[in-house]
């Protein structure tokens, strides 16, 4: 009896092998560990993480030149930061243009006002445009609206921008005041209230 006992031990302790790690034991069959032992021979697939690598290069260059990128952009628009209307430079031009009532969708005559304001604009110019709204509705839709209005005029100057080849060479600064600052309530359906006020500085 204790011979067969013997033989049956035997049997199965070759055919288990007890794999013992920090969290405890993992049981293995012989089979299993024999997969386990030809995939470390065979190693990982070169190719596939060649591929991988060269794909992080690129990722990595990528980055790197979108921040070199920003940086500089960066450093050109603190340069540029505006305390008060003359920002440390001369302004060159101040002007508005109107907006229809509880609308951000420029006229042909705001574009062609903007046409003839851009024409002697030269490159390192920095452009303030400050949406204003009139005080019609309440505080929270005007200032969103001002902020629409301004954007508006700016994705007009890229177009124009683009179409010159002058992309990147101005700094263009945007922002949204709600309802104007003078003018009382008697004034609150006011159209020249309904404007972007659009300063060059050299």
């Amino acid at each position: 009896m204790a011979i067969v006992f013997y033989i049956l031990w035997t049997n199965l302790s070759a055919r288990i092998i007890a794999i013992e790690s920090d969290t405890g034991s993992y049981i293995y069959s012989e089979s299993d560990s024999a997969d386990m032992i030809d995939r470390s021979v065979q190693g990982p697939d070169m190719g596939a993480l060649n591929a991988r690598l060269a794909n992080l290069e690129a990722l990595q260059k990528q980055n790197v030149d979108a921040i070199k990128s920003l940086s500089e952009r960066l450093d050109r628009f603190e340069a540029a930061i505006c305390r008060g209307d003359d920002c440390g430079r001369r302004m060159l031009i101040r002007e508005t243009v109107l907006f229809a009532l509880n609308d951000s969708t420029l006229s042909e005559q705001a574009k062609d006002r903007i046409n003839r304001l851009m024409e002697g604009v030269k490159e390192g110019a920095l452009i303030s445009l400050r949406g204003q709204a009139d005080a019609l509705g309440d505080e929270i839709y005007n200032y969103l609206l001002s902020l629409r209005r301004a954007a508006a005029v700016k994705q007009y100057l890229d177009t124009l921008l683009a179409e010159s080849g002058q992309t990147g060479d101005l700094l263009i600064t945007i922002d949204g005041t709600g309802e104007a600052l003078s003018g009382g309530s008697d004034e609150s359906e006011n159209p020249a209230r309904r404007m972007v006020e659009i300063l060059i500085f050299e």
